[in-house]
């Protein structure tokens, strides 16, 4: 995968495509890709390191998918990586911008 958290390092996402890690709480990321057991169809990967970056993922789909299709586009899909943003300061993950 492009973009894949790594279990070995208090599960960091590590980015192949920029070579960046990255080990906020607030960030996920967003995957289309071939799915590798059934080449003819493709596989949808939203998640994020605790609770907040899987927010954060889950507000890029609903949010932002015009953004989603754009940059990061590898061989078949499409990989980005997301931080949450908390714009009126309740603690609470309102939106996201994309790092990657």
């Amino acid at each position: 995968m492009p973009i894949y958290f790594d279990e070995k390092n208090d599960w960091q996402i590590v980015s192949t495509l920029s070579k960046t890690v990255y080990r906020d709480e607030d960030v996920g990321l967003v995957i289309k890709m071939r799915n590798p057991f059934n080449t003819k169809s493709y596989v949808l990967l939203f998640c994020g390191k605790r609770f907040k970056g899987t927010r954060a993922a889950t507000l890029a789909l609903i949010r932002h998918a015009k953004l989603l299709e754009e940059g990061n586009k590898f061989k078949d899909g499409i990989a980005r990586v997301v931080k949450g943003v908390d714009k009126d300061s309740d603690g609470i993950i309102d939106d996201c911008i994309f790092i990657e």
